[in-house]
């Protein structure tokens, strides 16, 4: 994967390399999750090889970071040709008015917005998720980063900074919109978001979710914990499979709740580079009055060489260093954000819709008239009630087998996806621990969909080989 995204040639131009990113450059981030995560079997041969790998791998990447770098400041830094997160949400909800719940997922680097698209138009059978690339502001902090997600043009924005912290207001309006809590309230005052529709992501995963009506056609959650694991160095080594996961969830369980368009935005990008590995360059010029790892503030009047760039409203005026260098050194912690590099300020925009008509899909158990064996398989025929495949939905199952005169379970199934684009399904079922029946028994074959908890689909066949508890 490594070596089929990395660039064959020299960008011609900024928006060459851009474009190179978001078509296939971003898959050199998820390349380089595989190989730095931990490894799940310690095998000798790996382990002899993966020391050198990752080194091969880093020189790679801060190669790229470092052409970027360099290709940006050579063209005089120019902001990139895309619209903000915010804006991008704004064009989409003007366009249609349909039911819309966005989520705000702080940190979603490109490749991970790109990765969950993937991932979900597989579990889908067909394709729901599109990615749009977008960029943040700069510096690429959640401060100035969550502002921008809220439905507004940049030009209504202003960056300032009190006492070495950083503000963003909406021109005409005294609320800090760096601040959570008055983010939420401009989501009511003038977002259109009714209070019961801003939610954690542990209440959409809890399925905690109201329905979509008219007076509530907007759905806004959030959820940190990308940028939450970055700060606390678990991110690296374990991958983002379980975030990703938790996302997949999330969108399913809207979606089951009637939300047939979900929006997934965030505020920033980051990188990972190891402290033993740190590059302290100087600052431009001394004194700037807001100063972090990856970022440097001045006034907008002041002059100095290198890449840089402005805040929003265009007051302050922002260094940021070449590559993976850093402006101050954290002692080991290995992730950040704040510059320019395309991982921080290149941001994914996710579009993943149903059709308004899309229903789940139905399933037929094809007839079994015996069960001669203790790990049974049961097929399962796919029904779609419309032409087209984009109007089912599918379906996460479990298989059961019941004792029909008990009522016992004595047969079930791993948790199985069924897609649209599948005709049969064959789902393998075990005993359940301690199940006991005699050779004859008559049996219940139950599908059930596992979340809303209901039966799709029922028949009947007869146990012929006995199940003892060995």
């Amino acid at each position: 994967m490594l070596l089929d995204a990395s660039p064959l040639q020299d960008w011609a131009n900024p928006g060459a390399a851009i474009a190179w990113y978001t078509q296939k450059g971003w898959r050199v981030d998820k390349a380089g999750e595989e190989l730095l995560r931990n490894l799940s079997k310690p095998t000798p041969e790996l382990l002899a090889l993966i020391a050198p790998l990752r080194a091969a791998y880093r020189a790679r990447w801060e190669d790229c970071m470092m052409r970027w770098s360099e290709l940006w400041a050579a063209a005089r830094c120019p902001v990139p040709a895309l619209s903000t997160a915010g804006e991008w949400i704004a064009g989409l909800l003007k366009a249609s008015g349909r039911a819309t719940a966005i989520i705000v997922a702080d940190a979603l680097r490109y490749d991970l917005g790109a990765t969950l698209a993937e991932q979900l138009n597989k579990r889908e059978g067909t394709e729901r998720a599109t990615v749009q690339a977008a960029r943040t502001a700069l510096p690429t902090i959640t401060a100035l980063g969550m502002g921008m997600v809220l439905p507004l043009p940049e030009k209504d924005l202003q960056a300032d900074i009190i006492d070495g912290k950083w503000q963003l207001h909406q021109a005409g309006h005294t609320a800090n919109l760096s601040i959570a809590e008055q983010r939420r309230e401009w989501l009511k005052t003038q977002g259109k978001v009714a209070a019961d529709a801003l939610l954690s992501m542990a209440e959409v995963q809890n399925g905690a979710i109201p329905e979509p009506q008219a007076k509530r056609s907007r759905l806004v959650i959030f959820d940190d914990l990308i940028d939450k694991l970055g700060h606390d160095e678990e991110l690296e080594a374990m991958g983002s499979e379980q975030v990703l996961k938790r996302y997949l969830t999330a969108i399913e369980h809207l979606r089951d709740k009637g939300w047939l368009r979900v929006l997934v935005v965030t505020d920033h990008g980051f990188i990972h580079w190891p402290g033993s590995h740190e590059r302290y360059v100087s600052p431009p010029v001394p004194d700037p009055a807001y100063s972090s790892r990856r970022a440097l503030a001045y006034p907008e009047s002041a002059m100095f060489s290198g890449p840089q760039g402005l805040a929003p409203g265009g007051k302050w005026r922002i260094a940021v260093p070449s590559g993976a260098a850093c402006f101050r050194t954290y002692g080991g912690l290995g992730y950040f954000h704040g510059g320019a590099s395309l991982q921080e300020w290149i941001i994914p925009c996710l579009t993943i819709e149903w059709p308004q008509q899309a229903k789940p899909l139905k399933v037929v158990i094809q007839r079994i008239e015996q069960i001669l064996s203790n790990r049974p398989k049961i097929i399962l025929a796919v029904v779609r009630e419309g032409m087209f495949i984009e109007d089912a939905i599918p379906r996460q199952v479990e298989v059961r087998l019941r004792d029909a005169r008990k009522k016992t379970i004595l047969f079930r199934s791993a948790p199985k996806t069924i897609t649209p684009d599948q005709e049969e399904v064959p789902v393998v079922l075990q005993p359940v621990e301690d199940a006991q029946a005699e050779r004859g028994t008559a049996l219940t074959i139950e599908v059930r969909d596992l979340h809303t908890d209901e039966i799709i689909a029922r028949n009947t066949t007869t146990l012929m080989v006995p199940l003892e508890n060995w």
